[in-house]
């Protein structure tokens, strides 16, 4: 025996007793089965619906941020595209303006002196004009003509005439030189 029993103590009368099943509406195991029962149903029903409301609201912001990320290299590239389009234009118009300059260049050295005539006050200039015209030839057939004469005119007229080869001289303006 063991030292907490009591040995006056008889334990011979002892009976158990079974619990009745009570299959009624009070008994509470029956009454939570019923309730775990109906919230698995009602989650059951439930969960595709609002699966596919979550689904389509993740979506929706998927698609948001995919059209922002879209739209801003849309933009980088438009930007991007604009300032190799103005670069181009840019080069384009200088190699423009360097193509006339050289063209020009390339007329003016062309321009020759091939004769002087004329006394005092009238001085008659032959020049092989090339393909420039007058205007454009001023400054170049002003700077030969110091060369040549050996002095500067100070405004005195210079008639000019373009040379023709074996044909006679055609007259074409006169020019001041400073």
């Amino acid at each position: 025996m063991s030292q907490d029993q009591d040995p006056a103590k008889d334990w011979s009368q002892l009976s158990f007793q079974r619990r009745r099943m009570n299959q009624g509406e009070n008994d509470p195991a029956w009454t939570r089965f019923w309730l775990g029962f109906i919230f698995f149903v009602i989650v059951a029903l439930a969960y595709p619906w609002y699966e596919y409301q979550v689904n389509k609201w993740l979506l929706a912001k998927d698609l948001e941020v995919v059209t922002e990320e879209l739209s801003e290299q849309a933009d980088a590239a438009q930007r991007k595209l604009s300032a190799q389009m103005r670069n181009a234009q840019e080069q384009s118009r200088l190699a423009q303006v360097q193509m006339r300059e050289q063209q020009q260049r390339r007329r003016l050295a062309k321009i020759k002196v091939m004769g002087t005539s004329g006394t005092g006050a009238r001085l008659v200039m032959i020049v092989e004009m090339g393909n420039t015209d007058l205007p454009e030839a001023h400054d170049t057939i002003c700077r030969q003509a110091r060369v040549l004469f050996g002095h500067d005119f100070g405004g005195q007229p210079l008639r000019i005439q373009k040379y023709r080869g074996n044909q006679p001289a055609v007259d074409i303006g006169s020019i001041n030189c400073e």
